[in-house]
């Protein structure tokens, strides 16, 4: 349950750990996803369990790092995987983060971490089993998801996502 972040000056090549954060001691990360999301800020994106997705936003500037949203999700025992979505809309891509992950209650959740008031932007149901992994092909226009008996279901995105 240990995030660390380290810093690596490329003109020294020297690496030095900057910052430390326990999630929950004693608990398990089980994914973790980044993103830049522009020139200034990044994303991490982190499954916890007992029951948690994390985004952490890193200030560049001045290598820190803090916790920005934490979403209950069904994640009590299973590792499970969430990514970042990309939003094809270009009018909301300042205003919206993503996220895509799956579910213990064998659902599969779509969340914009920056809506503080209702976060679930929707909810898909197919899978008989946990959804343990999550992820988008190149052109990010299919999203597959895989449960844990082996079914992997691949939907097709609209730019709502």
């Amino acid at each position: 349950g240990m995030l660390c972040m380290f810093h690596f000056d490329v003109f020294t090549l020297k690496l030095t750990k900057t910052k430390k954060m326990i999630n929950n001691p004693g608990y398990s990360l089980t994914s973790i996803s980044y993103r830049n999301l522009n020139i200034k800020e990044s994303a991490l994106l982190v499954n916890a369990i007992p029951n948690y997705l994390l985004l952490y936003k890193v200030l560049n500037d001045e290598n820190t790092i803090f916790l920005s949203k934490k979403i209950s999700i069904k994640q009590i025992d299973k590792s499970i995987r969430s990514i970042f979505c990309f939003s094809t809309n270009a009018k909301n891509q300042n205003n919206n983060c993503f996220v895509c992950t799956g579910s213990e209650d064998f659902g599969l959740y779509i969340y914009d971490m920056y809506n503080d008031q209702n976060p679930l932007v929707n909810r898909l149901q197919g899978h008989e089993s946990p959804v343990l992994d999550v992820s988008f092909n190149y052109d990010h226009n299919l999203l597959a998801s895989g449960d844990q008996n082996g079914v992997v279901i691949v939907w097709k995105t609209s730019n709502q996502m």
